[in-house]
């Protein structure tokens, strides 16, 4: 038989891989569940856009646009930063840049970017 002192090192030795062992099980166990959440989620936003998708074609066949055709023109206007005009623009008013800011403006935006807190009011 061991003395007592060996015998508590030996304990020691065996619980500490033990409780290791359990925190893994644990991490796992809540990993899984991520990836369970995550891949419910990524299915119903699949489901939504095959939705969408269909609702679009139906759309398009309706009013005889190429919906393909849409998309590549929205792509495009991305592209050259081009403004959408949405509703606030009337139609056949165009859509402008704004100005861009002077010196003072541009200060004072950096000044409240490093002062988020700071009012200049």
């Amino acid at each position: 038989m061991a003395p007592k002192g060996q015998q508590s090192d030996i304990r020691l030795q065996l619980e500490t891989p033990e409780r290791e062992d359990a925190k893994s099980v644990a991490r796992t166990a809540a990993v899984s569940e991520g990836a369970r959440v995550t891949a419910a989620r990524i299915a119903e936003l699949e489901d939504r856009l095959a939705r969408l998708q269909s609702e679009l074609a139906v759309h398009s066949h309706d009013t005889g646009e190429n919906p393909a055709a849409s998309s590549t023109k929205d792509h495009r206007r991305m592209h050259r930063h081009e403004i959408d005009p949405g509703v606030a623009v009337p139609a056949g008013v165009p859509a402008e840049m704004p100005a861009p800011m002077d010196w003072e403006a541009e200060n004072a935006r950096m000044s409240l970017e490093k002062h988020p807190g700071y009012d200049l009011l």
